[in-house]
C-alpha cells in the first residue's frame, strides 16, 4: 500500500483557532447544559472551515466495542491552515454522555451509524466533515509516534466524574504533543513514522478518503510559516 502520512488522530487533524472559535463555543455551552442549542455558528463564506470527529474505542476487533472518547477537530484552510482540538466525550453533562453513549454503534464493516453522528451534531450544533476511527492498540502507537515512548493503552469507558477526568487529561495531553510538533515546524517526525501495517484493518477506520488526508499533511509539513494549533481544554 503507499504510504500516506497522515496521523491516526490526525486528520486527526484539523482544527482552526479562527473560525473555529465559533463552533467552539457552541460547543463548550452545549457541554455544560442538557439543552441543545438553537442557534448554529455564525458562518464566513470566504473560509473554508471542516470539521472532524475522532472516534476511539477499546478494541475494534470486538463484536460491540465500547465508546472511549469522542474529539472534535476544526480545520481552517488557509495559509499555513490553522488548527483547534475540543473534547466532545466523555462530558460531564450526564445527560448528554448518555445520549451520546446510546447512540453509538457500529455496522458489520466497522463504520460508524447515521444515528450517532446525527446525534453529536444536534448537541453541539456543527456538521461534521468525517471521521477518524480507531481503539486502543491504534492509539498506543499513535501516541509511540509522537512521543517516542511506548505505552499500551488499555481504556475503560467512564462513568465516574473521575474516570471522565482522567480520560479527558490524557487526551488532552496527546493532542498539546500533537500541537507542539505542528507549532515547531516538526510534525513530519510523527507522519513519516505511521506504519499503516500496523493498523489496517484491525485498528483504524476513516469516513475520509486518503487523498485528502495526504493534501492536508502535505499544507502542514510544507508550511512557509508556523502552522496555528491549540487544544482548547483544560482538564
Amino acid at each position: 500500500m503507499k504510504k500516506i502520512v497522515i496521523p491516526v488522530v490526525i486528520v486527526v487533524f484539523g482544527v482552526c483557532a479562527f473560525f473555529g472559535f465559533k463552533a467552539a463555543s457552541k460547543i463548550l455551552a452545549s457541554r455544560q447544559t442538557p439543552e441543545l442549542q438553537s442557534t448554529s455558528p455564525v458562518e464566513n463564506p470566504t473560509i473554508n472551515q471542516k470539521n472532524f470527529i475522532f472516534i476511539h474505542v477499546n478494541d475494534l476487533t470486538l463484536e460491540k466495542p465500547e465508546l472511549i472518547s469522542v474529539w472534535a477537530g476544526f480545520v481552517n484552510d488557509t495559509t499555513p491552515p490553522q488548527f483547534m482540538f475540543l473534547p466532545l466525550f466523555p462530558t460531564y453533562n450526564a445527560e448528554i454522555h448518555e445520549r451520546i453513549n446510546k447512540n453509538f454503534s457500529l455496522n458489520a464493516d466497522k463504520k460508524v451509524n447515521q444515528r450517532f453522528i446525527n446525534q453529536l451534531q444536534s448537541s453541539f450544533d456543527f456538521q461534521i466533515s468525517g471521521y477518524v476511527l480507531t481503539d486502543d492498540v491504534g492509539v498506543g502507537y499513535s501516541n509511540l509516534w509522537i512521543s517516542g515512548v511506548e505505552a499500551p493503552v488499555a481504556s475503560i469507558a467512564a462513568t465516574t466524574d473521575t474516570e471522565k477526568h482522567t480520560l479527558l487529561l490524557t487526551g488532552q495531553t496527546s493532542w498539546q504533543q500533537f500541537c507542539q510538533l505542528v507549532a515547531t515546524g516538526t510534525a513530519n517526525n510523527y507522519f513519516s513514522a505511521i506504519n499503516w501495517g500496523l493498523l489496517l484493518p484491525d485498528h483504524f477506520s476513516t469516513s475520509l478518503d486518503f487523498e485528502s488526508l495526504t493534501l492536508l499533511t502535505d499544507q502542514i509539513v510544507h508550511a512557509s510559516s508556523p502552522v496555528g494549533c491549540e487544544v482548547l481544554s483544560n482538564e
